[in-house]
């Protein structure tokens, strides 16, 4: 397949990431388009497999200003079995933009700067790193967060989070809903989705793993006119008067996420 000349070329520097060129460039395209075409700003990964930090320059935008250019925390020496729903359990106080998770390490990254300290003084005071395991520690990152591009800025400012919504969901539908749309905008949807589940107002929530994720998952379903909404992040919930800190998004609901691995 041609290469595009406006995307950065596959140097094979890394292992694959995608199958194919073809289906890298058509990912490459889809990221751009959440960029508003900013390229300046297009994930290195699709390039050498990994995320520099920020160029200086794209840290004087004016849009950093809003949210800080501070906002990830570090997790270290988990349990391999401590799972990135449990860990995320312990997390609140702001709007996350992404987690991830490695056999023994996590980083959580914030919307807002401010959050990101907020919380890491939280779990300080309340000893988190101790729920999460006898070894557990967390830094507050000094080093910049990679900058979000002004289309998903302008997502979470009308209330987009990484947790969408269907309402009034049929859950003997759970199967085909799974099969016929998750599917087809993942290979696997177990590394996207922190968990999913119906609650007890019979809506289906869908909790990403990172914001880009959910706003992909809210365009295409958008096309298959799905009566959607714009869940809350379970993440940013008060740090004042915590009751549930410990206690997975879905509370007593039964995982989806746990019923379509059962397929």
């Amino acid at each position: 397949m041609r290469q595009d000349e406006q995307f950065p070329p596959d140097e094979g520097a890394v292992g694959q990431v995608v199958d194919n060129e073809e289906e890298r460039q058509r990912t490459m395209r889809y990221e751009a388009r959440l960029r508003g075409d900013d390229l300046s700003l297009f994930p290195q990964v699709f390039r050498y497999g990994i995320q520099y930090r920020p160029t200086t320059e794209s840290l004087r935008r004016d849009f950093t200003s809003v949210q800080g250019t501070k906002r990830s925390i570090v997790i270290f020496h988990l349990p391999p079995e401590r799972t990135i729903r449990e860990v995320l359990a312990h997390v609140r106080g702001g709007v996350l933009i992404r987690a991830l998770k490695t056999d023994t390490g996590a980083m959580v990254e914030f919307y807002s700067e401010d959050d990101a300290k907020r919380y890491f003084n939280f779990a300080a005071l309340c000893d988190i790193p101790s729920l999460l395991g006898p070894d557990v520690t967390m830094k507050y990152l000094e080093t910049d967060t990679y900058p979000l591009a002004p289309t998903i800025m302008e997502e979470v400012t009308q209330g987009l989070t990484r947790c969408v919504g269907i309402r009034d969901f049929n859950k003997d539908s759970l199967g085909s809903f799974y099969i016929d749309r998750l599917l087809k905008i993942w290979k696997r949807p177990q590394d996207v989705l922190e968990d999913a589940w119906i609650g007890t107002d019979g809506h289906l929530y869908l909790l990403c793993l990172g914001y880009r994720m959910a706003l992909g998952l809210w365009i295409f379903l958008q096309d298959y006119d799905v009566p959607l909404f714009k869940a809350s992040d379970p993440c940013a919930k008060p740090l004042a008067g915590q009751t549930d800190l410990g206690r997975l998004a879905r509370g007593d609901q039964p995982s989806a996420m746990d019923f379509w691995l059962e397929l």
